[in-house]
């Protein structure tokens, strides 16, 4: 979808884009309702929820890093906190309600938290499932109001010309490095979020009340990961170079969970990978932005200079810089997709103590990054 929505924002549909993803979303909840197979769900849920996000995030993500000539690390940062601070709340929610309420009631007491729709819910017996799903649909939609309220293009966006497909981004080497040093980062990095609870159970043999509380201490330790590596990005070291030692850092605790063996050690664990893979998660953005169009935070204050210079063909061009920036998005989506679930094959194909092959895959993947 990013490729698409850069496009759009091209031919200043922005708000399209960002509206139109909030209704997706929201119809996407509401077709739950009538779900009774699974290839429903993967209709609604998967294609109807991953298109609706997918205008969102790609709209939102392109035009915020426009809007800054600086700081941008740390606006990046704050745009991307929402992931840690709901980390935190919904395996709360489910480990608390779950035994009480049963799932379908955690997942609808959810809705009325979440704009996104994260998980599947079942088919419920109950005769009144299918209203309770419809208002579920409109809450998600009064959810985003707000944010559609709030996001805009930068004022005085000018269009002028026919956007083309950047040919050049593939011989531009820097540029491929990067995106293929992320693909692998984002491949490995989200392995950790997705089985610390699984681990923690079967190998550490935790509760299932201390092994969510785990995953809630990751994205704790998340949360100021997402501002501390940002404000030092923007005050001396740049994107790049705070970027890099994160990915070292993620990378080497990976590897260090296979000596991760007691609950002390699962502990110190958590905090630390949550952290570093903060720095990751928060600076990805600025760091391509820095690639793509490394004069327009250093040279251009207005975007008149920008639109005479993109004009003679000689300056900087914010549409196939945006572009570049939604091709480096398609690979993270590509990585984040296959990337856990690859963990999991390994994982179901491993003998005893099959968790090596698995941690091995991440902490590997990460390093390459």
């Amino acid at each position: 979808m990013a490729i698409i929505v850069s496009g759009q924002i091209d031919k200043g549909r922005f708000q399209h884009c960002f509206t139109g993803g909030s209704a997706i979303l929201a119809s996407s909840v509401l077709a739950t309702s009538w779900c009774k197979e699974y290839w429903q769900f993967v209709l609604a849920q998967g294609l109807g929820t991953g298109m609706g996000m997918g205008l969102i995030f790609g709209a939102g993500a392109q035009v915020l890093v426009t809007h800054f000539s600086k700081n941008l690390g740390i606006a990046t940062g704050i745009a991307s906190a929402g992931g840690a601070v709901g980390g935190m709340i919904f395996p709360a929610i489910c480990e608390k309600l779950i035994g009480k309420v049963g799932f379908g009631w955690t997942v609808r007491g959810k809705r009325l938290i979440a704009i996104p729709l994260t998980h599947c819910p079942k088919v419920s017996p109950d005769p009144f499932a299918d209203s309770r799903n419809q208002v579920l649909a409109l809450v998600v939609l009064l959810s985003l109001i707000p944010a559609n309220l709030i996001a805009r293009e930068r004022p005085g966006v000018r269009r002028k010309g026919k956007a083309q497909m950047d040919w050049t981004a593939f011989t531009d080497v820097p540029y491929l490095l990067v995106t293929a040093g992320l693909f692998f980062a984002f491949w490995g990095i989200y392995f950790g979020f997705y089985y610390i609870v699984s681990y923690a159970q079967q190998t550490l043999q935790l509760s299932p009340a201390d092994a969510t509380n785990l995953l809630i201490l990751m994205n704790a330790a998340n949360l100021p990961g997402r501002f501390l590596p940002p404000l030092l990005s923007d005050a001396c070291l740049g994107p790049l170079n705070t970027l890099i030692p994160c990915t070292f850092l993620t990378a080497a605790l990976l590897f260090l969970w296979l000596g991760a063996d007691g609950s002390t050690a699962i502990h110190l664990l958590v905090c630390f990978y949550g952290f570093a893979a903060a720095g990751i998660q928060s600076l990805y953005n600025a760091t391509v932005w820095g690639f793509v169009a490394p004069s327009a935070s250093s040279k251009r204050k207005h975007q008149d200079e920008l639109d005479s210079e993109s004009e003679s063909g000689s300056g900087f061009d914010e549409r196939k810089a945006r572009l570049r920036l939604a091709m480096v998005f398609v690979m993270i989506g590509v990585a984040c997709l296959t990337g856990a679930p690859l963990g999991g094959v390994i994982l179901d194909r491993g003998k005893e103590g099959r968790w090596t092959g698995a941690q091995v895959f991440a902490g590997t993947s990460v390093f390459m990054g």
